[in-house]
């Protein structure tokens, strides 16, 4: 009887130890990780620390973000050299953290997936790349003077605009004063001919007051720091 009631014990013991803890309407579990040093999107830094298992409020974007979160590698990917990375608790933490931090209009339902990948294959230096309906973060997103609203922001702002009618994208060239210009090996790419600054200021609030102005200004909506 002793022996067969410790090896029934023994034998549920992995299933109750694997059960996720039930957090209530609104918050999340995260497991015990380390915390590496990081910046948050408003510039205050965080210092690197042991984080304790706990329930987490959950952010603005975690309804619609978290089972955006994929494993594997991205179904539409070209470089497929590249290499799969697993999510960390505390990526996912930070990630749906800077996602909460952006404007409605670039989180996009168009968007499939954000997966994790090593490296990028043609700029190891490159914090995220994305192709229309996926988003893959690199390592190097994830370095302490990183913002990762930003680089988040600048491949949504990619999805929003390859979301855009043909007249809103003529538009935008316009406004932003891209040309075409043919490269070495015969494909051609929007060149950017003036500053920023210029065509920001321009009439694209009124023309467009919610799409075009979140893409001008992604990359600048977002606090910067060094």
């Amino acid at each position: 009887m002793t022996i067969s009631f410790l090896f029934l014990a023994l034998s549920v013991s992995p299933a109750f130890a694997d059960k996720t803890p039930e957090c209530g309407v609104g918050r999340h579990w995260v497991r015990a990780h380390h915390s590496n040093a990081y910046t948050r999107a408003d510039g205050t830094p965080v210092s690197a620390s042991e984080v304790p298992s706990h329930c987490q409020t959950n952010p603005p974007s975690f309804a619609k973000w978290s089972e955006k979160l994929k494993r594997g590698m991205p179904p539409k990917w070209i470089e497929k050299s590249e290499k799969i990375s697993a999510w960390t608790p505390e990526e996912r933490e930070r990630i749906l953290d800077a996602l909460g931090n952006l404007p409605s209009e670039l989180l996009r339902d168009s968007v499939d997936g954000i997966y994790r990948l090593k490296r990028s294959a043609p700029y190891d230096k490159n914090p995220a790349s994305g192709v229309r309906g996926e988003i893959a973060v690199y390592d190097p997103a994830f370095a302490e003077k990183q913002n990762l609203s930003r680089i988040l922001g600048h491949e949504l702002a990619h999805e929003l605009f390859n979301n855009l009618n043909t007249p809103e994208k003529d538009l935008y060239r316009e406004l932003a004063d891209w040309t075409l210009s043919k490269t070495p090996s015969g494909d051609y790419i929007l060149v950017p001919t003036r500053p920023r600054d210029a065509y920001v200021k321009m009439t694209a609030k009124r023309i467009l007051p919610r799409t075009l102005p979140i893409i001008l200004n992604t990359s600048y909506s977002i606090p910067r720091h060094s």
